[in-house]
């Protein structure tokens, strides 16, 4: 049936060209499963703040979990610095958030949007782990 398709001059679906992709990559391995909800600061140092949200997600996927990081995608074509536009970033952050199985707050110093995250995560029951700015685990609470 493979090689039949294969002959069809018919774009493949999207997840088909990502396992493609994403086994051309690593080789027949499984795919991360675990959603992590990467949770750190991005106001501020915003350069600073995103190549650290970067670090951050790959520290996530190399731990075999696959990372969900809205402050990397949300700021690309929302404004920050307009408040109605930020919060709509954070409540759509929120959603993602509700479909991940842990997240990880990174950083010693906790933003207001993080604030937020935290407590939303706190009130799902969802699993809270702390690391550091080096990625080092520092506390871990809440479901397992």
């Amino acid at each position: 049936m493979r090689k039949v398709i294969e002959r069809i001059d018919a774009p493949l679906p999207q997840s088909v060209l990502m396992q493609r992709k994403l086994t051309s990559l690593f080789g027949d391995i499984d795919l991360p499963v675990r959603k992590v909800f990467v949770c750190s600061p991005y106001a501020g140092c915003v350069k600073e703040n995103v190549h650290n949200a970067r670090m951050y997600s790959r520290f996530v996927f190399l731990c075999g979990c696959m990372p969900i990081t809205p402050h990397l995608m949300y700021p690309r074509f929302l404004e920050d610095k307009d408040p109605k536009e930020r919060d709509a970033g954070i409540q759509m952050g929120l959603i993602l958030l509700d479909f991940c199985n842990e997240i990880w707050v990174f950083r010693q110093r906790i933003s207001n949007g993080m604030r937020r995250e935290i407590a939303f995560a706190e009130a799902h029951g969802i699993l809270l782990r702390y690391f550091s700015d080096t990625c080092q685990e520092v506390i871990k609470r809440g479901r397992g």
